[in-house]
């Protein structure tokens, strides 16, 4: 399944985008790998739940963090399994797609220039 191929998943009445570049650039700057997988998910919802545009203005003016923890004391615990599907999902398509590069070995000093 292409990672472009993705709809837009229902949790509760949270409509959850797929994965963007902006996910992973919220996902850095936020450090959420140093968090709980819950936590990890219920910020996720929150990135995933917003406008990117919006998403990115709160992480450059250091709101996001409280914004998040205000939607996660909201967060109904009923909806944190699927939370946590759907973000095994985008992560499991977005690792199927990721292509390995090899770096090339140095050049052989003894061949002739181009």
């Amino acid at each position: 399944m292409s990672v472009f191929a993705l709809p837009i998943t229902r949790v509760g009445p949270l409509e959850l985008r797929p994965w963007t570049m902006t996910t992973y650039d919220a996902i850095e700057a936020l450090k959420l790998g140093n968090k709980s997988p819950q936590n990890q998910a219920i910020a996720l919802a929150w990135i995933q739940s917003q406008p990117e545009i919006e998403v990115e203005a709160a992480i450059e003016n250091g709101t996001a963090d409280d914004q998040i923890k205000d939607f996660r004391r909201k967060f109904p615990l009923q909806f944190v399994p699927a939370l946590l599907k759907w973000g095994e999902l985008q992560k499991q398509l977005i690792d199927e797609q990721r292509v390995d590069v090899v770096p090339r070995s140095k050049p052989d000093p003894s061949a002739p220039g181009n």
